[in-house]
Parts: C-alpha cells; structure tokens; sequence
C-alpha cells in the first residue's frame, strides 16, 4: 500500500494494490500539466489547454522528401502512452481495460515516438519508444506486466529518431551520430561503429535479419554495412567465465550503386522478405535498388515505372506516385521485377500500406477514405467507418489500425467488414497519431491528462487535482510559491515605515516636464556663453550682409555686395556699393563665398 498525506489531517488514502505508484511529487506534477500548469520552482504559469494533433491528412498531390535531408526534430510536447492486456479472448469479447501495469513508470509520459519491429509475420518483435528529452527507452510488453530493457548511457538524451528491428535498436542522435544495441541484451551496451556514422546520419534502415544496415547521410549520400561475426577469447580477468571464445560483431562497410553518392532523400532495407532488396529514392522522382548475396553486390533492374514520378517508399513493394496513384512490385521465380498500379484512374492516393497475412493492400485516399484490394487486386468491401474522415492508417500483418479526424482509433484484420470491438475505451478520443507502430497492437498514445491519471494514480483528475492544491497551498515552499498571506506580511511592515511610495499620476507627471522645459529655456537665454551658445550681436557681428548673386538675362553671374564703416561697431553707414561680374561660372547654376585672406 502506498498513502497519500492528506494536506490538514495527513490521513491516509488507499489505492489499488495492483497499481505501480507514482510519487506524490511526480503526481502532483502530472496534475498541474494536465491542468496546463508548470511549476518552476518559484512561478506557476497557467498554459491555455487545447486538443491538438501532429499529424494531418497527408498532402496531395504527393511529393518527394526535401533535399538535402535533414534530421528530425523534436517537439517540445509528448503524451501518454496506454497500455493493455492481450490475454482477453478474440476481437469480437468483451471490450477490454488499459492495464497500469503493462507500461513502465519511465515510459508513461512525454512520448513522441514508438518504434516496433516489423520482422516477422505475426511476431511480437521489439518495442522502444522516445520522449521529448530524447531518451529512448526499450519496452518488454505482452501479458500483465512489463519492464524495461537496458539502453546505452548515450541512448538517455539528444535522440532524435529510433528504429526497431527484430533485435536491435537504432538511434539517431541530434548531432547526427548513429546507436546500435541489442534491445534484450542484459548490458545495453552500444555497439562499435565505423566513423561514417559517428556524424551526419539522418535516417537508417536495418536490413534483412539484421544482417546489416542501411544510413542516409546529410550530404545526400547513402552507405551501407554488413555484420559480420568474429570470435575473441573470453577476458581472463574475469575468473568466472569458462575458458573458451566470446562471439563478437563487427559492421563493415560495402559496396552502394554509384548513383546513390549524392541526391537521395529517402531509403529502406526489406526486413519483411529473403529477397533483402534495398532501395533509395532520389531527388528526382527515380528509384535505385540493389542487395547483397554472401556481402556480393549485385544491381536491381526495376520496371521503367519507377525511374521517374515517385513521392514516397512505403515497403519493398509499395510505392507512391506523385500523381497520387500506386504501383506494386512482383517479382517471378526468376527474381524479376514486374510492376502493376493501383487507383490508376483515380490517381487519389496519399498513403498506401500492405497486409502481409493475407497480402491485402489498403489505400488512404485525399478524401479521407480508405480502399482495399486483395492479392489479385479486387476491391474489398470494408467497414463503413473507414469511408470518411481518415487521417491516417498504419498497415500491418493483421494489426491495420486507421485513425479518425475525430482522434477515435479503428482497428481491423480479417474478415474486412468488421472491426475490432475489443479496443479500450480510451481509444474513442484522443488518440494524436498512429507512428511506427509495426506488429504492436496493445500500445497507444493519448492526448487525454484525464485518462492517465484515473490509470496511473487511480483517481479521477478532478479528486486529484483537488488534492495537489491542498498540498500545494500548505506546503508552498515546498513548490517554491508564496502564500497571500506570506505576501502581505512582507508588505505591511515597509507600509507602516512609510517606506512605499505612491505612484505619480499623469497630472503630476505633465506639470514636472512643462516646469523643467521652462527653467531650461530660461537659463539658455541668460548666459548663452555657458551652453557654448553665442548672443545675437555676436552673431550679427561676424555677418556679412546683403551679399547677392544675380543670374543676368544673357545667363552671366553678377555678384553685388555692399561696403559698410563705423567707428564703433553698433553703428554702421554705406562706404561703397560695388558689383562685380562673375565670368566662367556655369550657365545654369553657380555657389560663391568670401573667403578671409590669410
């Protein structure tokens, strides 16, 4: 039993014992973000709460990856991932219950990515998921409960994007650098790399059984590496291991068609086939592939459908067009490609996706809709709530999941028509994205505060809110807040000492700058000399007067001025009146001045 203080009494409230806890403090904090509050230490900021999605209906017509490709970046906001049992009997039982347990404590909040493998037909595979910090962390899910894995130190911070094989983690950190691991393996220690990937990696595919893998670099340029097994003695210095050889991996580079040295925006490995087939899409629409038999290279010829007008690779044997259209691969027993279309009238396509069960083919119209087709390319019918309003849809080996406008999330296998009925309740609403969800089908992320806390605390929001405000409101130094009455009892002894000032008003603020513009002219006025300023008569002294050029008719210049005496220097009479024409001088305009003789 874990208890909850109680902010006057500190009585005790119980909970569940079937629940994993959060500490109070961490509850607490999970409230105030539900309610759109963030502590600091010493302010509280209220944040306006609304509902938003990162993903919208994807755009049409379809267009290729920018180039040159860039990594992802994080968002600021993450959600909850929510978790439940798949031990409840077919999907037509009864509805089933998110299970606390079914999702570790690390792994509740602040998720931006799931990554699940998409090995095996049918297999459970690996799962990690991301948070906004960029920590990745690798889940063991199924049953009534779960744990995490081990991860590398450098996997706990500055991830930016992550891939989930059959037994590895892939992890690309924000500097560019690639992680490799084995997902349930008891250290999680990383694996050495070349230094190709310690810098400029911006997306990877694993290829065929992990064999290998597959980067994209930031320049444009593709590589790719083989694993390779070597076997090293057992570390003498380690006197409870046997004597005997420790298996080890080393990852080689290989060799990559020419053309992909610069100008790819997207790849991907088949980990879905023996074929191993890899592909890389440039940035003029065209399509390269190749594989790997033994480590030998050896060049994919494709039907002339792909070597121009692709927007995206969506499998090994999916492609979508940039008209909107789909075009599939096959391949004959001789191992040659043949290529056919989907929605070739339409031409309405924004995201296609494969059933690998039962080799169906789902299609997500610009409409919202979504069309299937079987092996041999009939339509199929479907279920009526996949007409309309669809987002997004997530296609695989029988775990086909669309998501609606709305945030309600559909579910369905085989037999078309009908949808799985057994999903929690929480999957009504809510749900932002589907992601990378591969062969997981008890996993999803929710945008609803109010659906975590009533899981993970065992209240609802409400009551628990109610409780975070006591402990906040009698513990406040606790959160770094100060009371009203803290408040005013700073105040009022500098009240009492006088040692407040009032505030001026705009009255008084006027009349000060109109009587300090007055005194200012004032003195000006009175001792010039001392502004650096000098007297009118000092002025009209140094002056030469009635100084004249006239412009005459034929368009000279005649310059006229007057020659004044005195004996005093205050009176003045006419010496001489003198005028001089000015020859030379430009017709249209002329300056002259006096200039004193030296």
């Amino acid at each position: 039993m874990q208890r909850l203080e109680n902010a006057k009494k500190k009585r005790s409230i119980r909970l569940s014992a079937k629940i994993t806890y959060w500490p109070l403090r961490d509850i607490a904090e999970l409230a105030m973000w539900c309610l759109g509050i963030k502590v600091k230490r010493i302010v509280i900021v209220l944040l306006l709460l609304t509902t938003c999605f990162l993903k919208a209906l994807p755009p049409f017509p379809p267009q290729t990856p920018p180039y040159p490709p860039q990594r992802n970046v994080l968002p600021t906001d993450g959600y909850f991932l929510i978790g439940w049992d798949t031990t409840m009997g077919p999907a037509t039982a009864t509805q089933r219950s998110p299970n606390p347990n079914s999702v570790p404590i690390n792994a509740r909040a602040n998720i931006v990515k799931i990554a699940a493998s998409k090995s095996s037909v049918g297999g459970m595979g690996s799962t990690v998921v991301l948070n906004t910090s960029g920590c990745v962390i690798a889940l063991q899910i199924g049953g009534i409960s779960s744990y995490e894995y081990a991860v590398p130190n450098e996997a706990k911070s500055g991830v930016v994007d992550v891939l989930a094989s059959s037994d590895y983690c892939y992890a690309i950190k924000n500097s560019g650098k690639l992680l490799i691991w084995s997902i349930t393996g008891n250290s999680g220690a990383a694996f050495e790399l070349p230094e190709a990937v310690s810098s400029g990696v911006v997306s990877v595919s694993a290829m065929f059984s992990d064999s290998g893998f597959v980067v994209l670099k930031e320049t444009g340029e593709v590589k790719c590496f083989s694993k390779q097994t070597t076997m090293l003695p057992n570390d003498p210095s380690m006197p409870y291991m046997p004597p005997g050889m420790n298996t080890s991996f080393v990852f080689n580079e290989i060799q990559v068609p020419s053309e992909v040295s610069s100008g790819v925006v997207q790849i991907l490995s088949s980990d879905t086939s023996g074929a191993g087939t890899i592909f890389a899409l440039k940035n003029n629409g065209q399509i390269i592939a190749w594989n790997y038999v033994a480590s030998v290279y050896s060049a994919r010829v494709l039907p002339d459908t792909l070597s121009s007008g692709v927007a995206r690779i969506k499998s090994d044997s999916l492609f979508l067009m940039q008209d909107g259209s789909v075009v599939s691969l096959f391949y004959n027993p001789a191992g040659e490609a043949t290529a056919s279309t989907y929605r070739g009238t339409e031409k309405d396509a924004v995201d296609v996706g494969r059933d690998l069960m039962i080799n169906n083919t789902y299609i997500l119209t610009k409409d919202g809709a979504v069309f299937g087709y079987d092996s041999s390319g009939n339509p199929l019918a479907l279920n009526s709530e996949l007409g309309s309003d669809i987002k997004e849809i997530s296609i695989w080996n029988g775990n086909n999941l669309a998501l609606k406008n709305t945030g309600r999330l559909l579910k369905w296998s085989y037999p078309t028509q009908n949808l799985d009925n057994s999903l929690p309740s929480f999957t009504s609403s809510g749900i932002p994205f589907l992601g990378d969800l591969g062969n997981v089908s008890t996993l999803m992320l929710s945008s609803s505060g109010d659906t975590a806390v009533s899981l993970y605390c065992g209240l609802p929001l409400s009551v628990l809110v109610q409780l975070v405000a006591d402990r906040i409101k009698n513990q406040p130094s606790n959160y770094g807040i100060a009371t009203h009455s803290a408040l005013s009892s700073a105040l009022e002894p500098l009240a009492t000492k006088n040692e407040l000032t009032p505030l001026a008003t705009k009255s008084s603020i006027t009349n000060l700058i109109d009587e300090g513009k007055a005194s200012g002219i004032a003195s000006v006025r009175a001792s010039p000399n001392t502004w650096s300023l000098f007297t009118a008569s000092q002025i009209q002294n140094m002056a030469i007067g009635d100084l004249v050029l006239t412009r005459e008719v034929n368009g000279q210049f005649v310059l006229n001025y007057d020659i004044e005496q005195s004996t005093d220097l205050q009176s003045w009479t006419p010496y001489q009146a003198l005028s001089l024409p000015l020859n030379g001088l430009p017709t249209d305009k002329a300056f002259v001045r006096i200039k004193a003789k030296q």
